[in-house]
């Protein structure tokens, strides 16, 4: 991925291509999915509703 090239000196980066598996040794995106379907789920369940002003702080 071009974006994650530059933190590549101080960051490992590594990656799974989900056309050919879903995980290889230690790598996969099981944290990722479930940090945003807990969010989603949060949104959706407790808060029913949320309009786009209460989400991003404005500067």
């Amino acid at each position: 991925m071009k974006a994650y090239r530059v933190l590549s000196d101080r960051y490992g980066h590594e990656f799974v291509d989900h056309a050919i598996a879903y995980v290889e040794g230690r790598v996969h995106t099981n944290s990722l999915e479930n940090f945003w379907s807990l969010v989603k789920r949060a949104l959706k369940g407790t808060y029913v509703s949320v309009e786009p002003e209460h989400l991003f702080p404005l500067p």
